[in-house]
Parts: C-alpha cells; sequence; structure tokens
C-alpha cells in the first residue's frame, strides 16, 4: 500500500500536465502538483485548503457553489479548451479535462490542464497554408520560397527573386545547395532541415553571399506540409536606419551620461518622465527616487515661484523662456543652487511636455559671492587704509583713488568731479616744497615702468609724505601704475625722539643701579650676551670680557641654566615679558634675585633679542633668613614658655587644692567643733562663729574657683574634648550662652602639645564673645581634614568691628594669634554687621 502511494505520488509530480484534486462534495481543493506552479505562477499553499470557486484561475470554470455542485453531477469525463488568465494576468489557451474517481470511499474531482497554444497555432497555420497560401505567395510584400523535404525549391514569387537577385528559371526545381554554395558550411541547411523534421522555427538576419549585392536579410523558415516555407525581407535599410539610429543613441547617451547637466522632461500637468543619472550627483538621490519625490527636493525659496512661473508661461504659450535659477535640497540637507534651461514641445499648436536642462551653479554662485565680497573688501581696505592711494593708467588717467589721498592732497569735490587730471596734478605741485624733484621723479617711473619707487616728499605747510609706487599688472601685463602716500610726519619726529631718548636710555642704562642685560637670539637655541651695565658687572663679580660675545651656558651657572633657558623659549613662544625668581652662586657668592626678559621681534616675527632685568633682593634674602632664623627660636622659646607657665599653673592649683584647701578644710571642721563646744557656753559668739564659717566656706570654693582656672583638672584626667564640653557648660550656667558643639571624626584624639594651646584659645574666644558680643548662641567645631586641624568658633552676636581686631590693646586676640603661630597655623576672622563674628583657626596636625 505504501508502495502505490509512494508510485502514485511520484506519478502525480512528474506529470507534465498541471493535475488538481478537488473535493467532488465540498469543491475543497485537496492537491495541486509543481506543474500548477509552472502553468499558472500559484503556489501549492495559495490553492490546497482553499474552494475552487474563490480562485480567479477557475471563475470561467466554476463561477460559485452552485455551478460546482451541477459540474460534479455531469457526465464525466468533460474535454474544454479554455483561454486561463494565470496569476500575473498572462491569456493562455489550455485543454481541460475533468474526472471522477472514488478513492477510499471518497467522490474526487481531478482536473488536468495541457497547454494547446502550440497545437492550436500549427493547426491554424496548416488551414492558412491550405486555403490562402496561393494568395499570400503571390501577394505578399516579403519574398516567399517553398521548399520541398529535400529542400529543393518548389515555389518562390517575384519579391523574393528581387531580394537574392535571379530569375525563376535559375531557382525552380534546383536545392538549396545549388543556390547557395556555403549553406552546409554556416549550419543554417542542417537548421532548416530541423525544422522540417521537428516543426520548429527558425529566424535569423544574416548578410547572404557577396553574388546576392551587399544585403542584409532577414529569413523565417517553418516547416509545411510539402516540406519547408521561408519568408525572406530586405531590411538593409532597416539595418542602415538602426545602425545610424544608434550612432545618434550612442552619442545622445554619451552626452547625457558624460554631462555635467542634468536633463529631464515632464508633461504639461508638471509630471516628471524622465530625469537623466545627474541627478545622483546633484541631489544625491536615485532617479527613482527624484521621480516619485520631486517636490522634496526643492526648496521655499521665493526665487523658485520665478521658476515655476516662467514654465507656465512656456507651457502656455509654446515659446521658449528665458532661463531661471531654480534652488533644490541634496539629500544631505545642504543647498544647491542650479540654474535652468526649458523648452515647450509643442504637437498641433499645443505643448505637451517640456523639456529641461539643469546646471549645478552652486560654485559659481559662491564664486560670484566671493569675488562681490572681495571687491567689497577691498574697497573697504582702500578706504580703510591709512594711506593715500592713486591709481593710474598707462595714459596717466586717473581710474582710482581712496577718499584718503583726496583729503591729504586738499582736492576738492568740483575739481575731482570735473574729471580733470591735469588740474589735479597742478594743485598737488603747488602744495609741494620740491615740485621738479617730484614730477621728474614721475616722469623717471613712466619712462621705466617694471621699476618700484620709494621716497620722501616734503609740503609747504611742514608735513612730510612718504611716497610709494609700484607697477599694476593684468595677466603679467603692467596696465598702469598705483601710487601710495603715507603721512610720516610724526614718524620723523617720533625717530627725533627716539634718537634723543636712545641717547638718554644709553646714559641711564649705563649708570642705573639695576642690573640690566641685551642676549642675542641665535639659530639652535643659541643666547649670546650682547651688552651688560655696570650694575651687573659688579652683581656677578665678572669683568666686561668675560661676558659680552660669550654664550649663555659659559656665564650661567650650570645648576641654573636650564631653568634660565626653558623661560628664553617661553617668552619667545609666548611673546610677552616672563618673569622668574633665580638662585645662582657667582664669584661674589649666593645671589637671589626676580629675572625678567622680554623678546623682541624683527619685521619678520623672528626674535632677534631678548632684553633683561634683574631684581637682585639678595640682601633682603639674608634678612629674611635670619629673621626665619629667629623667628624659629622665638616660637621655640614661646612653647617653652607657655609650656613652663602651664605647668607652673597645674602646680598652683595642684598646690592650693591639696595643700591651702585640705588646711582650710581642717579649719572648718575645727571651726564646726569649735563652734559645738562653746555656743553654749558663750552664746553671744555664736552669731561671729556662723560668719566665721560662712566666710571660711566661701574662701574654700575661691579656692577651688582659682585652682581650677589655674588648670581645670578635666584637661588632664578626661582629656580636650571633655575638657571643652565642661567650659561651654560652665559659661552656658553663668553667663546663660547656649552652646552647639562639634568635632570632626568622632574619637578625634588630640596630641598632648596640642591640647592645652587649643583649650586655651577656645577659652580665650568664650571669654571675649560673653564680654562683647552680647550673643545668645555659641557653635564650636573641632574638625580634621587630612593633616590639617580646624578649630572654628562662631556666635550671633553684634560682631567686632575692623578697628577692634587690628588694635594693639586686643591682648586676648593676640594671645590667641600667638598660641597658633607657636605651632605654624594661621588665624582668620569675618564678621558680619549684627550678624556675629566667626574665628577660624587652622593649626597642622602632625
Amino acid at each position: 500500500m505504501k508502495a502505490n502511494e509512494l508510485l502514485y505520488r511520484k506519478l502525480f509530480e512528474s506529470a507534465s500536465e498541471a493535475l488538481i484534486i478537488i473535493d467532488a462534495n465540498s469543491g475543497v481543493i485537496i492537491d495541486v502538483n509543481s506543474s500548477v506552479s509552472s502553468f499558472f505562477g500559484y503556489r501549492k499553499n495559495e490553492l490546497v485548503e482553499k474552494v475552487v470557486w474563490e480562485i480567479q484561475l477557475f471563475k470561467k470554470i466554476v463561477k460559485n457553489e452552485e455551478s460546482f455542485l451541477k459540474l460534479s453531477k455531469c457526465d464525466l469525463p468533460i474535454y474544454r479548451d479554455f483561454p486561463i488568465s494565470t496569476k500575473n494576468t498572462k491569456i493562455i489557451l489550455y485543454e481541460l479535462v475533468i474526472s471522477r474517481y472514488t478513492i477510499n470511499a471518497n467522490n474526487i474531482l481531478l482536473f488536468s490542464f495541457s497547454d494547446i497554444a502550440e497545437k492550436k497555432m500549427a493547426e491554424n497555420e496548416l488551414m492558412l497554408s491550405k486555403e490562402q497560401f496561393k494568395s499570400f505567395m503571390y501577394s505578399a510584400t516579403d519574398g516567399f520560397i517553398l521548399f520541398d523535404s529535400d529542400l529543393n525549391h518548389i515555389d518562390i514569387n517575384k519579391k523574393a527573386l528581387d531580394i537574392i537577385g535571379l530569375s525563376r528559371r535559375d531557382v525552380i526545381g534546383k536545392n538549396l545547395i545549388d543556390i547557395v554554395p556555403n549553406i552546409k558550411v554556416s549550419g543554417r541547411y542542417d537548421e532548416y532541415k530541423k525544422v522540417i523534421e521537428t516543426g520548429g522555427k527558425f529566424i535569423k538576419i544574416f548578410k547572404p553571399h557577396s553574388k546576392f549585392g551587399d544585403k542584409y536579410i532577414e529569413l523565417k523558415a517553418f516547416k509545411v506540409h510539402s516540406g519547408l516555407g521561408m519568408i525572406l525581407n530586405d531590411i538593409t535599410e532597416r539595418k542602415q536606419i538602426e545602425k545610424e539610429l544608434q550612432e545618434s543613441e550612442e552619442k545622445l547617451r554619451n552626452i547625457f551620461e558624460n554631462s555635467t547637466n542634468l536633463f529631464y522632461s515632464h508633461t504639461a500637468d508638471h509630471i516628471l518622465t524622465y530625469i537623466s543619472p545627474q541627478v545622483k550627483q546633484i541631489l544625491g538621490c536615485s532617479q527613482e527616487d527624484a521621480m516619485v519625490n520631486w517636490t522634496n527636493f526643492t526648496s521655499n525659496n521665493p526665487i523658485n515661484d520665478i521658476g515655476f512661473y516662467n514654465t507656465v508661461k512656456a507651457i502656455e504659450t509654446g515659446k521658449q523662456q528665458p532661463p531661471y535659477e531654480l534652488e533644490l535640497i541634496h539629500k544631505s540637507g545642504r543647498k544647491v543652487m542650479t540654474e535652468v534651461r526649458e523648452a515647450p514641445v509643442v504637437k498641433k499648436g499645443k505643448t505637451v511636455s517640456i523639456v529641461g536642462a539643469l546646471t549645478d551653479i552652486t560654485e559659481c554662485k559662491k564664486t560670484e559671492e566671493r569675488l562681490n565680497q572681495s571687491l567689497s573688501i577691498l574697497r573697504s581696505t582702500l578706504e580703510s587704509t591709512a594711506d593715500g592711494i592713486l591709481v593710474v593708467n598707462n595714459d596717466g588717467k586717473w581710474t582710482s583713488f581712496n577718499q584718503k589721498f583726496i583729503k591729504m592732497w586738499n582736492i576738492s569735490k568740483d575739481l575731482i568731479d570735473s574729471g580733470d587730471d591735469k588740474k589735479a596734478v597742478d594743485s598737488i605741485l603747488t602744495q609741494l616744497k620740491y615740485p621738479e624733484f617730484f614730477i621728474n621723479k614721475v616722469k623717471e617711473l613712466y619712462a621705466h615702468p617694471e621699476e618700484y619707487s620709494i621716497d620722501v616728499i616734503e609740503k609747504m605747510d611742514g608735513r612730510i609724505f612718504e611716497r610709494y609706487s609700484q607697477p599694476q599688472h593684468n595677466n603679467e601685463k603692467i596696465v598702469g601704475r598705483v601710487w601710495s602716500f603715507r603721512d610720516i610726519t610724526e614718524q620723523k619726529m617720533t625717530e627725533k625722539a627716539l634718537r634723543e631718548s636712545e641717547k638718554n636710555l644709553s646714559m641711564i642704562y649705563k649708570t642705573t643701579t639695576n642690573i640690566l642685560f641685551q642676549i642675542g637670539v641665535e639659530p639652535n637655541d643659541c643666547y649670546r650676551f650682547l651688552m651688560v651695565n655696570k650694575a651687573f658687572l659688579t652683581s656677578v663679580g665678572l669683568r666686561e670680557e668675560q661676558i659680552i660675545g660669550k654664550i649663555t651656558n659659559e656665564v650661567i651657572p650650570k645648576f641654573s641654566i636650564n631653568l634660565v633657558h626653558s623661560k628664553y623659549k617661553e617668552a619667545i613662544r609666548k611673546k610677552k615679558t616672563v618673569q622668574w625668581e633665580e638662585t645662582s652662586k657667582y664669584p661674589t657668592g649666593d645671589k637671589f634675585g626676580i629675572v625678567s626678559v622680554s623678546p623682541i621681534f624683527d619685521e619678520n616675527g623672528k626674535c632677534v633679542y631678548l632684553i633683561g632685568s634683574v631684581n637682585d633682593y639678595t640682601e633682603r634674602r639674608m634678612v629674611e633668613l635670619q629673621l626665619n632664623k629667629s623667628n624659629k627660636k622665638l616660637r621655640e622659646m614661646t612653647l617653652h614658655m607657655q609650656e613652663v607657665i602651664e605647668n607652673e599653673r597645674m602646680k598652683i592649683a595642684l598646690d592650693l587644692h591639696d595643700d591651702l584647701g585640705q588646711k582650710l578644710t581642717a579649719l572648718n571642721m575645727d571651726l564646726s567643733w569649735l563652734k559645738g563646744r562653746t555656743i553654749k557656753d558663750i552664746p553671744q559668739l555664736s552669731d561671729k562663729l556662723n560668719e566665721m564659717t560662712d566666710l571660711l566656706n566661701s574662701t574654700i570654693q575661691d579656692v577651688q574657683k582659682i585652682a581650677t582656672e589655674l588648670r581645670p583638672s578635666i584637661l588632664d584626667d578626661l582629656g580636650l574634648i571633655p575638657a571643652i564640653e565642661w567650659l561651654l557648660k560652665e559659661y552656658k550656667s553663668k553667663a546663660k550662652l547656649k552652646y552647639q558643639f562639634n568635632i570632626s571624626p568622632q574619637g578625634l584624639v588630640i596630641k598632648k602639645r596640642l591640647t592645652v594651646a587649643i583649650f586655651r584659645i577656645i577659652q580665650e574666644a568664650l571669654t571675649n564673645v560673653v564680654r562683647h558680643a552680647n550673643a545668645t548662641l555659641v557653635k564650636v567645631d573641632i574638625i580634621k581634614e587630612n593633616k590639617l586641624l580646624s578649630i572654628a568658633i562662631e556666635d550671633n552676636g553684634k560682631g567686632i568691628t575692623k578697628r577692634n581686631i587690628e588694635d594693639s590693646k586686643s591682648f586676648g586676640l593676640m594671645g590667641i594669634k600667638e598660641r597658633a603661630n607657636v605651632f605654624k597655623g594661621e588665624v582668620k576672622i569675618s564678621v558680619e554687621p549684627n550678624k556675629g563674628t566667626k574665628l577660624k583657626v587652622k593649626i597642622p596636625y602632625v
């Protein structure tokens, strides 16, 4: 069973007919073979499980379900010829055989389609050959030849004889080989035999043997009942026209493809019908994209409205309009300016289309704009220059000048408007001290037009002009001369003053106590001393011959030379004065100074000199070093004294607490004992003993207070942080001063040497707040940041004045600064009126 199914499937799929199996009851397509797709263009999944009357392919066979059921009940098989439309709408004639079968108790219909187009064509040709042969052959405008099966000529019409250039007697009864001897070599003889055997066709265009003339023949061979029929057509003239047309098209294509222009055509309704490939180069898009979306490539520039108006006018009038400019948008977004030339195509007095050529003139427009801009800049430059400019042609005619020239020579507007150049020159000559010298120079230059000239002329009013002249060229040809006049009166006066200044400067240079020097800048970073003053020699302890003419490496100490050269280069690079501090060893000893160098550049922008000076602060530096040593010793002494004082305070506090306190306590106890024994015997002493007891208790409290103020025991017992908290609570209870205390990081440990200093600083600051600030709140912050300890005390009082800060009698602040200074710390006080004072102390945490 399985083998039968496989055989059925193989036969079903390999069948040359298009086979379609349909359920006879429901009209559902059950299966189709592969020929269905090749015949009609439908894929299998487009047909299977669909009802047959819903498929376009079967519309002429089965219109609806009713007609299908009627068909399934007819006597089958049915044979019909149908012109059927394929999926791509091609009409092909098919023979349809509809059969009924029963498979597994199911009724099915088998539709079998066979292509009978060729069969019908053969039948028609045969009918034509039988019924119309003679009429066709003798009335045909083409040549016609009839052969038997051995390719012997049976008949030939006059047109064929004219084409081959032979008579009927030369052809009839003769074999084709006799007429065309090389027919077998060409292979056509065998092709004709094959047509007779298979019934196929043979069509060829060829050039026959030279004995038939220089001709091109189109030959169509086909099988007829007697053998072979052949139609000949002399297409020599057509081939020549085709050749000429091909050449013309090739030329036109070369023009279209190689031209920089874009060619197009559109209908009178403005619908594009053609656009050339140059659209890719001009707009960056494909021809298809441009044809569909042309309006997307046009900008909203008002200039485009003019182009549209010209096109409409050309369509309406049928006459070519002037070229116009059109702004388009490249696919990248940049704007493209084009020039458009159009011509209407008119048929029967009506414009049917517009053909045009579009040229990209973006660069031309940019060049034009740049040219106009250059001319504008040239004119503006000419008018803005400080020189008076005059341009004269070879005939001495003034062709151009600026207003500065007119003003310099006091030429009136009327004289300029008159155009009388001779009178204008005469007016110039009257203003000169030496007019003959002026005019002689002019004559000399006109005698030698290629020469350049520069000289100085003096006016009667005392002004001095520098006159410069050079030939004017146009395409390497001298067409005139350009004269420029510069007022150098002030320059000449400046030069005179400069000479005097240089003389005075030289005197100052030699006599000043400031250190001055001049260095020449040579290639390869070489620097040479050109000049030094006396103060320089005195400072370094060298003679002039040991310095002048020597390169810097020979004079400046080695350990300084790299720094010095780097600063020289920096000054040259930045084109400005550079300063630095330098320490050098010279025969006179260590020298400390602030060195300044300034670069001097020539007209080409090349640095030629370095002018330098040195602010020698060697003596001041020595004093500073000595002072620093003294300050260091003073800080050490101060620290020692503070430690001594604190130790003494601690000792005194201990003595007061331990010795005097104990004795006072013992005295208090004795007084209590005495009071208990005498009050009964001597009642009048009771009041006196009570007074003595109160006084003694008060004295004990004072001693404790003095001891605490001298050195709070909590500072030594618990450390800085608890001591500060105790201090703040004391001020809160005594002065009603609220406080906020912050320490960061938590658990910060302060080194012992700093503990007392910080405590005393905060104690003194809080005392000042209570005494002077009228504050209600104080904030104390102790923060460690890296290697720096920051102590800030801020209140909300009235704020300390600048005068109080700077007052030499502000001992509290002086004490705070001195304690901070001992540890190389700094103190800053910031004040906001009526908002309080902030005291900030920063001490290195080492």
